[in-house]
């Protein structure tokens, strides 16, 4: 989990108009649910992952509009 959180610090790093929220509750090992909120709009959308290396990837390939 940690490793997870310093990720979505890092992801808002990288598009400081969005934040990106790990859902502890309800994630654990191999499940984990992260919120990315787009903060001009306030929309949101829940994204589950299957491993940091997983939201890494992700996070260095998506394009957000």
């Amino acid at each position: 989990m940690k490793t997870m959180k310093k990720l979505c610090r890092q992801f808002e790093r990288l598009f400081p108009e969005y934040c990106a929220e790990l859902d502890e509750m309800e994630s654990y090992k191999g499940y984990y649910r992260i919120c990315i909120i787009d903060l001009h709009n306030n929309l949101w959308s829940w994204h589950i992952f299957t491993s940091c290396r997983d939201f890494s990837e992700w996070m260095h390939g998506v394009v957000l509009d």
